[in-house]
């Protein structure tokens, strides 16, 4: 090698992208699963219809990247479900779940499916939620209600009312389970509640900001 070569910089081979894709990815299919139900109660049915089948592409590429994420980067996954900023964005992936399944019903393509999908929402809800806010609560470094807390966290409000529609909408397909029922009037009380909650510390802390 001559005096004025420089090495050549290593190359490391990698989705770099992948570890660094935004938990909030899944915001695409639950708003577009709920302008695509909003088109469908207004009578635009080529418009909900094209973006029901956006969603039926969307919904499992994102799935997919998602659960390569946490094969491959798990620490990154980590790290996000426990930070206060990034952690209620995971919760898109339960809204988005559900949503879908409201917007199947709808449309009433693929009932057999909604129930899977209602398991699944509801599933990861329990996983998302309790991961997230047990790292709230146990986690040694807590900042400040200015900089912990954001309109993120909303989303605990949006992915628990979002089972409460989906589980109104598989019932009937059971014959008015009572259990299902059950769940969507606890899902859509408990939904109710974390709002109150949450709205009330958001507003508070907008009021004593300078």
């Amino acid at each position: 090698m001559g005096v004025n070569e420089q090495p050549m910089p290593a190359f490391h081979p990698g989705p770099s992208w992948l570890r660094e894709f935004p938990s909030t990815a899944f915001a695409m299919v639950m708003a577009t699963g709920i302008v695509s139900i909003a088109a469908h109660l207004l009578g635009y049915g080529i418009v909900g219809w094209l973006l029901l089948g956006i969603n039926a592409v969307a919904w499992p590429a994102l799935l997919a990247i998602t659960l390569c994420r946490l094969l491959r980067y798990p620490r990154a996954v980590h790290a996000d479900i426990v930070d206060h900023g990034r952690g209620p964005g995971f919760l898109t992936l339960v809204a988005a779940t559900a949503v879908l399944g409201s917007q199947l019903s709808a449309y009433r393509v693929l009932p057999q499916a909604l129930p899977w999908l209602l398991g699944l929402a509801g599933g990861l809800w329990l996983v998302v939620t309790y991961t997230f806010l047990a790292a709230m609560t146990i986690g040694q470094r807590k900042p400040g209600l200015h900089t912990g807390l954001n309109g993120t966290w909303l989303l605990l409000v949006v992915a628990t009312e979002s089972i409460a529609v989906l589980a109104t909408a598989v019932s009937p397909v059971h014959g008015a389970s009572a259990p299902l029922d059950l769940l969507a009037l606890a899902a859509w009380l408990l939904g109710g509640s974390l709002y109150m909650m949450l709205i009330t510390l958001i507003s508070i802390d907008g009021a004593s900001c300078p």
